[in-house]
């Protein structure tokens, strides 16, 4: 029985990869721009498809001749030849013409039905505006460099304005010239510890010392836990939950701001 030599199957082979369909082409007429625009949509995200425009066929009509006739004929055979290698290369090719009665012919310009009238829209409502809530000012006293970035971030994605200070003295310095909304103040900060700062608050502004809320990330003693039984807003524990630190602060607002409602 015979068999089929190395350099045959090598040559069989090559003749199955080359048969291999690349994809669909699609080669349109220049005077078929509508459908030429039409495809390149239609498969733009198709990497087996290519739409091309015939330039041939332009350049024909832009230079005709005396030998219009022969140039035609010759060109009927290039095109054959040019189809017969795109196809051996593995292309199904597709060509996109408009016929000359196609393209000699002028359509009428459609006539658009007429609109009935709208009728007239009543003006809607105005819609009542939405009080916006005013932007809120707090202080964080807080020696940790890492906790005080965290918190600054937090709160003022909510829309308020945070200053820093990291130690008693540099929160008083800051009080002398300005007040705040909150004063979110560590209990065990350095040079003026918050109980320290708190009385000072008291003595120097009132208003001020109302509008603490202390943190401490462990256990106080005794004259701490006396000065927090007489500060009503809430202690914050650490480590700070993200969640329980943005509710805590809004309810110090809201309660703040239903106060001085009634008052």
């Amino acid at each position: 029985m015979p068999t089929d030599s190395p350099v045959e199957r090598r040559e069989r082979a090559r003749k199955a990869k080359s048969a291999s369909p690349q994809g669909l082409l699609f080669v349109v007429s220049p005077a078929a721009l509508d459908q030429y625009e039409y495809l390149k949509r239609a498969f733009a995200n198709d990497k087996r498809v290519r739409v091309i425009l015939d330039r041939r066929s332009g350049e024909r009509r832009k230079a005709p001749s005396a030998r219009d006739g022969e140039r035609r004929r010759a060109d009927r055979r290039s095109r054959s030849m040019i189809d017969d290698q795109l196809r051996r290369q593995g292309w199904a090719m597709v060509r996109v013409e408009l016929s000359v009665a196609t393209e000699n012919r002028i359509d009428p310009e459609p006539v658009e039905p007429a609109k009935p009238e709208a009728p007239p829209r009543s003006e809607a409502p105005a819609k009542p505006e939405v009080p916006v809530r005013p932007l809120k000012s707090i202080l964080v006293v807080e020696a940790d460099l890492t906790l005080t970035r965290r918190i600054e971030e937090l709160l003022t994605r909510d829309g308020h304005r945070v200053t820093i200070a990291g130690n008693g003295v540099e929160a008083l310095s800051l009080l002398a010239h300005q007040t705040f909304d909150l004063l979110l103040i560590d209990i065990r900060i350095p040079q003026l510890d918050g109980p320290a700062l708190y009385r000072e608050l008291e003595r120097r502004a009132p208003d001020q010392a109302r509008r603490v809320m202390f943190m401490t990330g462990g256990a106080v003693g005794a004259e701490t836990a006396a000065l927090l039984s007489t500060v009503r807003t809430p202690l914050l524990r650490k480590p700070l939950e993200a969640t329980e630190l943005r509710a805590t602060v809004e309810r110090f607002f809201l309660a703040a701001d239903s106060f001085h409602r009634r008052g």
